[in-house]
């Protein structure tokens, strides 16, 4: 966003709605009358149990059934007779142990079958927690037994000395975790990978107009008075490197009026002043009428309002592939007067540029005359009134 450019009208072609998939319901504890439905833990296990537990074929555990089988599982799964096993360990055994037939009586977890996929990696987690006693990763054949023994206690709710399948079913499904079946939460973002570019104290490998410029308490500086005007967009220039595909963020405040931005892969201008820019800005206003959106300075000019997802083919020919929110949705993401934290990943012709977490725009260019793949990173103050802009915790990572 610069008054030195207009802004052309962006056609809608189209709108793709982002949203996370869908998890799957949890099912009811014990499914079909506690006898194999649903996918809960304990009907998953409990067929299993007594099937290979249940020596005098009543169709239910008793306490010396329950430990001898407790004692022939971790048999099986101490392959190598060392008496502890790891999750890892007791989980790729686990699925052999207990096969389930695809399509068989009381069905079987997604991928079913043998190893990981099937009870292993399913339930075999879940398990292995919560036998593990002391919770020291380890699990022995002691602990093992012990909570096969209790639950044949804890379970007997009518004190008849033995385990029905219903019984297993609705103890299991208690004290078992139920496994997840959507997609895993990814973790928050954070600053591995990245490196400081301004140390807080001076303007070490930047180049800028030192009227304009200043490094103060921990926080770049730029400030334009009255008596200390600019008849140019002014930069300071990051010098100690260059932007091809990377990261970077940068927290940011500005003064009412302000007008500013982030150039990378951009390059210098040297007949318009000695510290003038021109190509891609993550741009940013104090009446945050623009703050997010990608703009080309000395360019292309509005290439991503914020709010879109757009693709440029050449010049003058913009398509837009979606929306990534509504812009006066994002708006109020973006703390007018306060810090804000501007979050910019390039890479090839795909841009991505974030605020506060928000995604506000994003970008595929496959303008090769028109587009850059490197260059330099820099930060703007632009003409207008007396203004005053900072910028803190400057991070860059390169891909």
């Amino acid at each position: 966003m610069k008054s030195s450019h207009t802004l052309g009208a962006l056609a809608l072609v189209g709108m793709i709605a982002l949203s996370a998939p869908a998890q799957a319901p949890n099912p009811p504890p014990g499914g079909r009358g506690g006898r194999g439905g649903g996918f809960g833990p304990g009907n998953l296990l409990a067929r299993q149990m007594i099937a290979q537990g249940d020596k005098n074929a009543d169709q239910k555990l008793t306490k010396d059934e329950m430990s001898t089988l407790a004692d022939a599982w971790f048999d099986k799964l101490d392959a190598d007779k060392t008496g502890k096993l790891t999750q890892e360990q007791f989980t790729s055994k686990f699925g052999e142990l207990l096969p389930v037939p695809q399509g068989g009586p009381g069905g079987g977890p997604p991928g079913g079958g043998r190893g990981g996929r099937g009870l292993g990696g399913f339930i075999g987690g879940g398990l292995f927690t919560v036998t593990d006693a002391d919770k020291d990763g380890l699990l022995t054949r002691a602990e093992f037994k012990s909570a096969f023994e209790k639950w044949s206690a804890d379970f007997d709710t009518d004190k008849s000395d033995s385990l029905s399948q219903e019984k297993l079913v609705a103890g299991l499904n208690g004290v078992l975790p139920r496994p997840n079946f959507g997609p895993r939460a990814p973790a928050p973002d954070d600053a591995t990978g990245f490196a400081a570019i301004f140390d807080g104290k001076t303007l070490t490998g930047w180049d800028g107009d030192p009227k304009i410029w200043r490094a103060e308490n921990g926080e770049i500086i730029g400030e334009t008075t009255d008596a200390n005007p600019i008849t140019v967009n002014t930069f300071l220039i990051w010098r100690a490197g260059t932007t091809k595909d990377f990261e970077f963020k940068v927290d940011f405040k500005l003064s009412d009026g302000a007008n500013s931005g982030v150039q990378y892969r951009s390059s210098v201008v040297s007949d318009a002043g000695q510290w003038t820019m021109k190509g891609y800005q993550a741009d940013m206003d104090g009446a945050n009428m623009f703050t997010g959106m990608i703009y080309e300075e000395r360019g292309r000019g509005f290439l991503a309002p914020r709010g879109q997802f757009a693709r440029v083919l050449g010049r003058d020919q913009t398509k837009l592939i979606g929306s990534v929110g509504e812009s006066d949705a994002l708006k109020t993401f973006i703390k007018a007067g306060d810090w804000n934290q501007i979050h910019i990943i390039a890479r090839g012709g795909t841009l991505i540029q974030s605020v506060n977490g928000h995604v506000t725009s994003a970008l595929v260019d496959e303008d090769e005359q028109g587009r850059a793949l490197e260059g330099l990173l820099g930060l703007q103050i632009h003409v207008g009134p007396p203004t005053k802009i900072q910028f803190k915790n400057l991070l860059f990572k390169k891909l």
